[in-house]
C-alpha cells in the first residue's frame, strides 16, 4: 500500500482524502467493468461507479473550482497552466460521466441492453483513464504547489468555502 501524501495545508489533505475515496471505488469495480463480464456484473459495477461519482465528484470539482483554483491564481495569476489543465480535464470529465450514467440507467431497465454497454464501454475508458491520471497529477503536483506557496491564511479561507460547500451538499443535475 502506497504511504499517504503530507501537505502543509488542510485544504490539501482534504482534497487528497477524497481522491481515496474515488480511487477505492475504482478499484473496487473494477474486476465487474472487465470485458466478458457478465451482464448483470457490468450493469452492478457500472451503477455502483455511477452513484459514487455522482456523490463524490459534484462537492470536490466545487471546491477546486470555487476555493483552492481562485485562491492559487491570486498567487499565481490567472492562466495558470495547472490549473487550467485541470479545469479542462473537469469538463472532459462531467461529458464522458454524463454518458456513462445515462448509459447505466439504460442497463438498470435492461442488463442486457448490448447497444447501452456498447456505449457505457465506449465512455468508461476515457472517464476512468482520464480520472486515474486527474487524480495522480493532482495529488503529485497541484496539491504540493499549492501547499508551497499558499498561506494559512490561504487555507482558512479555502476551508471556509469547502465547509459551504459540504453543506449545500452540491449535486450535478
Amino acid at each position: 500500500m502506497a504511504q499517504a501524501i503530507t501537505y502543509r495545508l488542510k485544504a490539501c489533505g482534504v482534497l487528497y482524502n477524497e481522491h481515496r475515496t474515488v480511487n477505492a471505488k475504482l478499484a473496487e469495480v473494477e474486476p465487474q467493468l472487465r470485458p466478458g463480464s457478465s451482464a448483470e456484473a457490468f450493469a452492478g459495477g457500472l451503477s455502483a461507479l455511477v452513484r459514487t461519482l455522482e456523490r463524490e465528484l459534484p462537492p470536490h470539482f466545487a471546491k477546486e473550482e470555487e476555493a483552492l483554483f481562485p485562491v492559487m491564481e491570486s498567487v499565481t495569476g490567472r492562466g495558470f497552466p495547472p490549473i487550467e489543465v485541470m479545469k479542462a480535464e473537469h469538463a472532459y470529465l462531467v461529458e464522458h460521466f454524463e454518458a456513462v450514467r445515462e448509459a447505466a440507467a439504460k442497463l438498470g431497465r435492461s442488463p442486457h441492453a448490448a447497444e447501452a454497454r456498447s456505449e457505457a464501454a465506449r465512455h468508461l475508458f476515457p472517464l476512468v483513464g482520464t480520472l486515474d491520471q486527474h487524480i495522480v497529477k493532482e495529488d503529485s503536483v497541484l496539491l504540493v504547489m499549492a501547499s508551497e506557496q499558499l498561506e494559512a491564511t490561504h487555507d482558512s479561507k479555502i476551508l471556509r468555502v469547502f465547509d459551504e460547500i459540504d453543506r449545500e451538499g452540491r449535486r450535478w443535475g
